[in-house]
């Protein structure tokens, strides 16, 4: 699933082709996604020249004018593209928004678990309602050791399922949760509330570098993803424990080997010696 660098990237790469480009028409080519898809609603809100596009958590929100926003969520499988107005639809293309210059800007979605829905902002610059419930995001200022510790006080069950909470940071996702906690030296079977508030720096630091990263690379390819473009993410050429389960510990000096158990329904990735 699509996390936090991900749709930073797709944010990225849209928004010098998309921002101030007018939305001319909208076309649904199946009935729903992760939720019902209303073609009629679309039409009639999404129009108009595309102010801003901006990402909150694991969402990309496109400014309209009339505090109008179309928002989207790329599920496990969604993607963006460009493409003349002309050219043939691929299979899996579910919703597809007329630009001028002859373009279209295209959703597609294999599984058909992503959103794609329009909403009203009080404001402009605002957020949409439902946001509220996210936690910090986690390359801000506001995510920090202190904030992380007084969250972990109330942890007895292990760190690392807390950090893929959306309430608590967003966007860290499974494979950064499994790569920030080797970095910082920190076992994802700790509990929360053993975890100290030096080692809160260590891990919100962690956190924060592994994201920037993987950013800069492009994000992390697995399976489906893909940027705009339909190239790869580059951080998977990074990765120091997800997917390594078997291997030998990549930490200089460290002779352990790379584990693999199941948290929370999610496969969890680890040192057997470095990680305490």
């Amino acid at each position: 699933m699509p996390e936090l660098p991900e749709v930073e990237t797709i944010k990225n790469a849209l928004v010098p082709v998309i921002v101030g480009r007018k939305i001319l028409d909208v076309i649904t080519t199946v009935p729903t996604l992760r939720e019902p898809l209303n073609q009629k609603e679309l039409r009639k809100n999404i129009h108009g020249n595309v102010l801003a596009i901006r990402r909150r958590a694991k969402f990309l929100i496109f400014d309209l004018p009339g505090n109008n926003c179309l928002i989207a969520h790329l599920g496990m499988t969604g993607s963006f593209r460009v493409e003349p107005e002309k050219a043939p639809l691929l299979k899996h293309d579910r919703v597809v928004f007329l630009l001028d210059r002859n373009e279209k800007l295209i959703y597609n979605d294999i599984r058909r678990f992503g959103v794609i829905k329009n909403c009203k902002l009080s404001a402009p610059d605002k957020l949409p309602e439902e946001f509220a419930v996210f936690g910090p995001e986690p390359l801000e200022k506001n995510f920090n050791a202190r904030y992380l510790h007084e969250i972990l006080k109330r942890c007895k069950g292990p760190v690392k399922p807390f950090l893929m909470r959306q309430d608590i940071v967003v966007g860290v996702g499974n494979i950064y949760a499994s790569e920030s906690l080797f970095m910082a030296g920190i076992s994802p079977l700790r509990p929360g509330n053993e975890i100290t508030l030096e080692e809160c720096k260590s891990l919100c630091d962690s956190i924060k570098r592994v994201l920037r990263d993987s950013i800069k690379q492009g994000g992390t390819t697995i399976s489906d993803y893909r940027k705009p473009d339909g190239s790869e993410g580059k951080f998977v050429l990074r990765l120091k424990v997800y997917g390594r389960d078997g291997q030998e510990c990549k930490k200089a000096g460290c002779k352990g080997t790379i584990e693999k158990i199941r948290q929370g329904g999610r496969s969890t990735f680890y040192c057997n010696q470095c990680q305490r």
